[in-house]
């Protein structure tokens, strides 16, 4: 004979458990987004931060190597930034004899929106003998600072956190 399957056989949930799920993952996920963003924000910030100082310690050892001198940019609003060396025929430093580096390392970085840049100066000279010019960039955005500065150590850039009303 053949058995009949009951009701009580039957693997299934109900309707009530199945919204009682979804509702307890909506509720995880509503605590769980805030926090995301302010991660998120934290980590690109620190993203720029880390690219700014890699540059400028690129830009340091490649005048160093090429003997001639390489300036770290920034456009006039400080939302863009990019490296240029000297051409080499022309030993002065003057305005116009600063050209693009080709490259990947010559393109135009963009701060992401809601960081921001101070800088004293818009332009970071880094001579051939290894000297940098004593600037302090400060990197923000609404919850924390970082500063890039070349003041503190001779031909050294130092990267450290501030608070974001310093």
């Amino acid at each position: 004979m053949r058995k009949r399957l009951t009701r009580d056989r039957v693997f299934g949930f109900t309707l009530v458990e199945l919204l009682l799920v979804v509702v307890i993952l909506g509720i995880i996920a509503a605590l769980a987004v805030p926090n995301f963003s302010r991660t998120y924000a934290h980590l690109q910030l620190r993203g720029v931060v880390d690219d700014l100082a890699y540059l400028m310690r690129y830009a340091q050892t490649r005048a160093i190597i090429k003997r001639q001198p390489l300036r770290l940019s920034f456009n006039s609003e400080y939302t863009q930034y990019w490296l240029e060396e000297s051409s080499p025929e022309e030993n002065q430093k003057s305005e116009e004899s600063f050209k693009r580096i080709a490259g990947r390392l010559g393109r135009t970085s963009h701060l992401p929106e809601g960081v921001s840049t101070e800088c004293e100066n818009q332009y970071v000279l880094f001579d051939s003998d290894g000297k940098i010019d004593k600037v302090q960039i400060k990197i923000s955005n609404e919850k924390s600072c970082w500063i890039i500065s070349s003041k503190d150590q001779i031909r050294s850039i130092s990267v450290y956190p501030c608070s974001p009303d310093q």
